[in-house]
């Protein structure tokens, strides 16, 4: 099983389109064209690293 770190997870998700909104975890919803899709996944503040 790979071990990633955040820092690079969120920096990748990020150029694929993905944008964060902060609540109790950061969220990252996934735009399309300017439009907010249903599409999205969350990392928690206290996670270093990230895996499968």
């Amino acid at each position: 099983m790979a071990v990633y770190p955040t820092s690079k997870f969120i920096t990748a998700i990020k150029r694929k389109g993905f944008v964060p909104d902060k609540t109790h975890h950061t969220m990252f919803w996934y735009y399309l064209d300017g439009k907010k899709t249903s599409v999205r996944t969350r990392t928690s503040h206290g996670e270093k690293e990230f895996n499968d």
